[in-house]
């Protein structure tokens, strides 16, 4: 009951509710696109992902999915993630179109693309700011550029590093690792 009574922690529990849902059905989605391509190439999984983003500064945590080839080595990974940091929580709703630059995952594997992303973001108030004791909740569009290298283990699962360019609702920069289980 202490967190409905304070307008601050009810607008960030409903955010991280609706992140918690959209995370949900992305895993439900990606579990129904599990079907192989005929090269066997294509690689299919889900998992966390820890990173940093400048402007805002944030700690971001997150799950991405691979939900197989669209075409020849172009891969769909949509993801959700939470930024905490900069008197703001920022929620977002990603979808990544990424291109490997060789054919199988057992090498380093470079990959390039970009993609959108929808983000929630939640600014604390400034108390010292007279009319901003307020919370301020928008709903903004984004657009990444992503780049990065991955690599499938010998347990079969993949581990990854990106750098992201993001331009609007995104951090302007953000480092991240990830380890996606097959």
């Amino acid at each position: 009951m202490f967190a409905w009574s304070n307008p601050r922690r009810r607008r960030r529990l409903l955010l991280m509710a609706a992140v918690t849902a959209a995370v949900i059905l992305l895993a439900l989605s990606s579990r129904n696109s599990h079907a192989a391509t005929a090269s066997g190439n294509s690689y299919h999984g889900a998992g966390p992902v820890l990173g940093v983003g400048l402007n805002p500064d944030q700690v971001h945590v997150g799950l991405r999915f691979y939900t197989g080839e669209i075409s020849n080595r172009l891969d769909l990974r949509p993801g959700a993630e939470v930024g905490f940091g900069d008197d703001r929580v920022r929620g977002s709703f990603l979808v990544d179109a990424l291109y490997r630059f060789r054919e199988k995952w057992d090498v380093w594997q470079p990959y390039a693309g970009g993609g959108l992303s929808l983000g929630v973001i939640n600014q604390d108030g400034n108390p010292d700011t007279p009319g901003s004791d307020e919370d301020n909740t928008e709903v903004e569009p984004g657009l990444n550029l992503v780049g990065g290298v991955g690599k499938q283990m010998e347990s079969g699962n993949l581990f990854l590093t990106e750098l992201r360019i993001g331009i609007g609702e995104a951090p302007d920069l953000g480092l991240a690792v990830g380890w996606i289980f097959r």
